[in-house]
């Protein structure tokens, strides 16, 4: 009997330090191959399904006298939010079978892979992570400090990861790329770990663990001067603010002063990249984003605005997850068509260019003709991709899952809800102008999972006044 218990104990304890390890290493995990896909993408592909697979046995190992024919029983015992869960899950399959191109739909760009296919597995991620045991935060707080000190040292102008995206690279060698390929797909991660000691802490921000993490996280998403991360991280730190100011009080400087001084220190970085670059240590220029540069909200109206027709166009069950690339010119005007095309070449207004569809031709100042693609592999915005992906079914059930999720959240969590809330909140704002990526999208399921799991009924606040954790009031006088 407790040889028996014993064992349950160790298979719950090896479930939570695999639930922590994966977390950091699908964070970092690369591969050295010949293109951008089988390096960022495929490896973390595989080992999300391999991971998948594996958990329920897992799973099952720790619980006692665990049967397969228990399986419904155990569903009937889910939390509400499973069910539209699964309800989403089942809708990507008319989704992608009723699609024009359900080759797209199923998996997705070469280069992205984030059709039907990922978002089930997405999703199947979210479910162990939120119904399974705590998972420790170590794996979390290795990758805020690895993915950040990498992201610093590559604006500074060393490529430590060279070895393995020497090949990718090339495209993106002003600026930082991490493990992410992308600067503004790096940013969309880099907020998400930078949010999370906000919601850790919960108030405690005069720890040192909590100034040396969030000033850590903002400066690594400060070196990728992404626009839509700042607003989003603005957001989300003057929504806390907000709601909880009569309990923050001055801690609310802290925040602010962190906040403001990490995010801009790659305005001082930038003259030591400069030096290095002088004295021959590094041969990459970093730069930075000019915030005042309007052409890229630009474009991202007209890609809406073609997400927007592609919806109105196959409202039910949509054209199949990330099939944009393959319409959007349908259905967008072909005056605006040409003019997204101008702005994203930068032409001149009196530069010829002859379009059709997605390629077009135009004149260069030494009189030759060069040709080019564009290929648009997402409308810019997570939730116009949901729109003409998955239509309306998707829609509602997707925002059906979200507010059953919140809710949850909520009954569990009782005033600390706004600090488990501020990563989702983050990330959403985020989605709002960019999009879902294999990368940092798996990362947000698990971590929405472990918020989900780690909640627990407590409403007691720490007053402002006061350093004690919560951990030190006893559970008989906490206020219930």
């Amino acid at each position: 009997m407790k040889s028996s218990k014993r064992n349950m104990k160790n298979n719950v304890a090896l479930e939570q330090n695999l639930l922590s390890i994966f977390v950091f290493l699908y964070g970092i995990l690369l591969w050295p191959f010949e293109n951008a896909a089988t390096i960022f993408v495929v490896p973390r592909l595989i080992i999300l399904g391999l991971f998948i697979a594996i958990l329920p046995v897992v799973r099952m190992a720790s619980q006692k006298d665990a049967r397969l024919l228990d399986l419904p029983k155990a569903l009937l015992g889910q939390p509400r939010y499973v069910f539209f869960l699964l309800a989403f899950i089942a809708s990507v399959v008319p989704s992608v079978l009723l699609s024009p191109d359900p080759g797209h739909a199923w998996f997705g760009s070469q280069n992205f892979q984030t059709g039907g296919m990922f978002i089930i597995l997405a999703s199947l991620t979210f479910w162990i992570y939120s119904t399974g045991p705590k998972v420790p935060r170590f794996g979390l707080i290795s990758l805020i400090i690895v993915l950040n000190i990498i992201t610093i040292v590559e604006y500074l102008g060393f490529r430590p990861l060279d070895f393995v995206t020497s090949v990718f690279h090339p495209l993106s060698t002003s600026f930082p790329a991490a493990t992410v390929s992308h600067r503004g797909q790096l940013a969309g991660l880099l907020l998400l770990l930078a949010i999370l000691p906000l919601y850790w802490f919960k108030g405690d921000y005069t720890n040192w663990k909590f100034f040396a993490l969030f000033a850590l996280a903002v400066a690594g998403l400060g070196c990728t001067t992404n626009s839509t991360a700042l607003i989003a991280l603005a957001v989300t730190i003057c929504i806390l603010i907000f709601t909880q100011f009569k309990l923050l009080r001055w801690k609310s400087l802290i925040i602010l002063i962190i906040a403001i001084l990490s995010y801009n220190s790659y305005q001082y970085l930038k003259p030591v990249n400069n030096y290095f670059q002088n004295i021959g240590w590094v041969r990459v220029k970093s730069e930075s984003k000019d915030a005042e540069n309007t052409i890229t909200f630009s474009t991202r109206l007209l890609l809406w605005e073609a997400a927007t027709r592609m919806t109105l166009a196959r409202p039910v069950f949509g054209w199949g997850p990330q099939t944009y690339n393959q319409y959007w010119f349908t259905y967008l005007p072909k005056a605006k068509a040409d003019q997204l095309f101008r702005l994203e070449l930068g032409l001149k207004p009196g530069q010829k260019m002859v379009r059709m569809n997605d390629s077009a031709a135009y004149k260069l100042p030494n009189g030759k003709t060069q040709p080019v693609v564009l290929n648009y592999l997402s409308s810019h915005s997570g939730y116009l991709d949901l729109a003409y992906g998955q239509g309306l079914v998707g829609i509602l059930l997707f925002l059906a899952l979200a507010i059953s999720v919140l809710i949850h959240l909520y009954k569990l969590s009782g005033n600390f809800f706004i600090y488990a809330f501020l990563p989702v909140l983050a990330y959403g704002v985020y989605l709002a102008a960019w999009f879902i990526t294999v990368p940092v999208t798996g990362i947000a399921v698990i971590v929405f999972g472990m918020i989900v799991n780690n909640a627990t009924p407590k409403t007691c606040i720490i007053e402002h006044k006061s350093s004690i954790s919560l951990s030190e009031i006893p559970v008989s006088k906490r206020i219930l």
